[in-house]
């Protein structure tokens, strides 16, 4: 049962990368199983015929080597959409896998090459979902299915050579090989795309959609470096924005309207920005925006663009109350020693648009001025 329960996790390990409840993942992964088991009995089939036309072996054999290998992908996949844990019923499906693999090798009576890539697809199967133990376990299955069949079944000659037979276990090992590999690949592909989920939601702020206020502090570093770099060649501007009385909005209108009120101004910062630019919430009702390659009175125009379209939204919206902004920037310059400088200058021009009445923008007095 510990190897059933290991393999269960692993199961619902890859499963969970698709994002969904446990159950419709566990029926989607006995989906995929089906699709691999109806490939691999196709191919399974396609070997036992090459076998028993060169054994001549009699007619009723040949529908007990054929009507179970057809049937039986449909009723594993019904027995997993049927199932309550479909997880551990897809498990037993496998184990049935390794069984029907022994019980055709014992039908062609250990016909060696044959019988050897049965046994590759089981081996594979079983210790790609559970280790060494699924290793062991395959083994011992299909060694029973074999003994079961070889023993009472089976007509043919035992460990004969077919040169038919050979060819068409090669075309198997190699057809098996790349339906593995595309599994491992898409597996890879999904881990992947879940990994850059969680690497996008650890630098974006879940109310405003912006980039949260590490990763802005890490490009203003970045962009401070490279302006000093290039010595004013294509120096930016940031801009520090405060919603004016924010905390009385949130007193008057409850948080929830306040929370209404952060998401908005998100969605307006982002449709005003270029892709090059990088907008970030900065604090609770303080966001930021770094443009690279902007000279101060094209930051200006960004920043009067931005406060006029808050102002003339939430004017018009009555589920919004009226919202103004103060926005304070400031260019880079040479002087700065390091990016807290080029912020601070930043900050000054938005202690001025607050001092000087509110609902303005305001750039700071160059370093040198």
């Amino acid at each position: 049962m510990n190897m059933e329960n290991t393999a269960a996790a692993v199961i619902g390990a890859i499963t969970a990368d698709q994002g969904s409840p446990r159950q419709r993942t566990g029926v989607e992964f006995g989906r995929v199983g089906y699709k691999n088991r109806l490939v691999a009995n196709v191919l399974s089939c396609f070997l036992a015929i090459s076998v028993l036309y060169e054994a001549s072996a009699p007619f009723w054999l040949w529908f007990v080597m054929i009507i179970p290998s057809s049937i039986w992908p449909f009723l594993a996949y019904w027995r997993v959409s049927q199932a309550s844990n479909p997880y551990r019923c897809e498990l037993y499906n496998v184990y049935c896998d390794a069984v029907f693999c022994g019980y055709g090798a014992g039908l062609v009576a250990f016909a060696i090459v044959p019988t050897a890539a049965w046994l590759f697809m089981t081996v594979v199967s079983m210790a790609g979902l559970a280790g060494y133990r699924g290793l062991v376990r395959s083994i011992v299955l299909f060694s029973s299915g074999f003994l079961i069949t070889f023993l009472f079944i089976s007509p043919i000659r035992p460990f004969d050579f077919y040169p038919l037979a050979t060819l068409a276990s090669v075309v198997l090992m190699l057809a098996f090989g790349v339906q593995q590999a595309l599994m491992f690949n898409q597996s890879i592909r999904r881990r992947q795309r879940k990994r850059d989920s969680l690497r996008k939601m650890s630098r974006v702020d879940v109310l405003s959609g912006l980039y949260n206020r590490g990763y802005w502090e890490g490009a203003l570093k970045k962009e401070f470096a490279r302006s000093k770099v290039l010595e004013h060649k294509e120096a930016g501007c940031v801009l520090l924005i405060d919603i004016d009385h924010f905390k009385k909005i949130n007193d008057t209108w409850g948080h929830l309207v306040g929370d209404r009120v952060i998401r908005k101004i998100g969605d307006l910062i982002t449709s005003q920005v270029r892709p090059m630019d990088t907008p970030g919430r900065y604090g609770g009702d303080e966001f930021a925006i770094l443009l690279p390659a902007t000279t101060l009175k094209e930051a200006l125009d960004v920043g009067e663009r931005l406060r006029q379209s808050v102002e003339s939204v939430t004017q018009q919206d009555d589920n919004y109350p009226e919202v103004c902004l103060s926005i304070g920037l400031a260019a880079m310059e040479m002087e700065f020693e390091t990016y807290s400088d080029w912020l601070e200058a930043a900050n000054k021009g938005l202690y001025l648009a607050k001092s000087s009445g509110r609902n303005c923008v305001i750039a700071s007095a160059p370093a040198g001025g």
